[in-house]
């Protein structure tokens, strides 16, 4: 997934670029950086899936899975204590839905699908 957050403009006449990137910076769009990344753990292909997640829970509903809420008030209780629930965006939604989103959100990332693959086979068993 490419975030356009941190995508960077390269000048073809100066061929200049900005140095945003070091070891343990926090780079991403903080409304889609998945809890262990803002707690600065080693990347892992979860992260992405996160992401993924946000965007298919704003497709479905029209808005953040977090509202106006904060990484770090979320980070406290847990991502999934804090998600709206579907049901409050889209009062007709199944409640598969609000059950995958509660797996995609899990703070404990072993609880979240494990790859693309799985977490596309799940939205498409949801959806159906």
């Amino acid at each position: 997934m490419l975030d356009f957050g941190i995508a960077k403009f390269l000048s073809t006449a100066t061929r200049q670029r900005t140095a945003d990137t070091a070891p343990g910076a926090l780079l991403g769009t903080p409304r889609y950086v998945s809890p262990e990344q803002w707690l600065g753990q080693q990347p892992l292909p979860a992260w992405d899936l996160w992401a993924v997640a946000v965007v298919a829970y704003e497709m479905l509903t029209g808005t953040h899975p977090f509202g106006d809420k904060s990484p770090a008030d979320w980070l406290v209780v847990g991502p999934a204590a804090c998600f709206t629930p579907v049901s409050a965006h889209v009062p007709q939604a199944p409640q598969v839905w609000q059950e995958l989103f509660e797996r995609t959100f899990a703070y404990d990332p072993a609880r979240r699908p494990q790859s693309a693959e799985t977490l596309f086979s799940e939205l498409e068993t949801a959806l159906s």
